[in-house]
C-alpha cells in the first residue's frame, strides 16, 4: 500500500526513550492505517522501528510532515519497510534532526487483518548499527555499536526469532541513515 495521501489526523502519541517500547495492535479492512506520533529533542538521533509479530501482512513507514498539512505528500516519507506476508518490517535511521515525526503501520496485499508488534526507541546518539538477516528463516536483528568503526560492540536485539543468533547470517552496516535488506 501506498503511504502517499493518508491523513495524519488523529495520532496516538508515543513516548520515545533510549530504551525500546513495545505497542501491539492491528490493522484491518475496516482500520486500513494506525498512525503514531513522536518527538525528538536531540539535535540529532538515531530512530529505530520494528513490526514484528505479524499475524498477516502489514506495511511500515518513518514520515515527516514538512509542510503541516496532515496530509503524507510524496517528499515526506523518509523510509518505508514492505516486506511481504508476515516477514519483520525494519527502519533503522542514524543523524535524524530533532522534531516531530510520525509512523505509520498500513494493512498489506492480499490480507484482511494484520495484528503487530511495534517497538519503538530513539536515542541522541549518530552510531552506525549493524543489521543481520538469518536467510534461512527470515530472523532479523540488530548490533548496537559502540562507535562509527563497529570495532566495540555494545549490545545486541534480536528483533525475530533467538538470542543468541543460532545459523547462518548476513549482515550489513547501516550506513547513511538507513538500510534494507533483502537476502
Amino acid at each position: 500500500m501506498s503511504f502517499i495521501g493518508n491523513s495524519l489526523n488523529s495520532p496516538t502519541n508515543l513516548a520515545i526513550a533510549s530504551t525500546n517500547q513495545t505497542v501491539t495492535d492491528g490493522v484491518s479492512a475496516t482500520n486500513l492505517v494506525d498512525t503514531f506520533r513522536f518527538t525528538t529533542t536531540a539535535v540529532r538521533s538515531s530512530v529505530n522501528l520494528r513490526l514484528t509479530g505479524l499475524g498477516g501482512d502489514a506495511d511500515l513507514a518513518l514520515i515527516r510532515d514538512l509542510n503541516g498539512n496532515n496530509i503524507v505528500d510524496g517528499n515526506e516519507v523518509l523510509a518505508s519497510s514492505t516486506n511481504g506476508g508476515t516477514l519483520a518490517e525494519l527502519i533503522n535511521l542514524v543523524d535524524v534532526a530533532a522534531g516531530t515525526y510520525f509512523v505509520q503501520i498500513s494493512l498489506g496485499g492480499g490480507v484482511n487483518s494484520a495484528s503487530y508488534s511495534l517497538g519503538y526507541g530513539a536515542d541522541g546518539s549518530v552510531q552506525q548499527d549493524m543489521l543481520w538477516r538469518n536467510p534461512s528463516n527470515g530472523d532479523l536483528g540488530i548490533w548496537a555499536m559502540s562507535g562509527a568503526s563497529g570495532a566495540s560492540f555494545d549490545r545486541q536485539v534480536v528483533v525475530e526469532g533467538r538470542s543468541p543468533p543460532v545459523g547462518r547470517w548476513r549482515g550489513r552496516r547501516i550506513l547513511m541513515g538507513m538500510a534494507m535488506m533483502m537476502c
